[in-house]
């Protein structure tokens, strides 16, 4: 639980960065979908994230300049 909870962290980060708000409802709900969506992808398959944090920074960082 506290890899998910990492990797949470370090996804809703970076959806910071690259525009995602959370400030009001509406924009919250879009980025909790995606941060959502991303956990989901992520989380189960880096059970050793702190060793590998540098590899799931640049897939998210892939994925999410793919979506632009």
């Amino acid at each position: 639980l506290l890899n998910d909870e990492i990797v949470r962290l370090i996804i809703h980060g970076f959806l910071h960065l690259v525009g995602y708000d959370d400030m009001n409802d509406q924009d919250y709900k879009v980025m909790k979908s995606k941060e959502d969506e991303l956990v989901s992808i992520f989380a189960p398959k880096y059970k050793g994230i702190i060793s590998d944090t540098d590899r799931l920074i640049s897939i998210i960082i892939t994925l999410l300049e793919a979506e632009k």
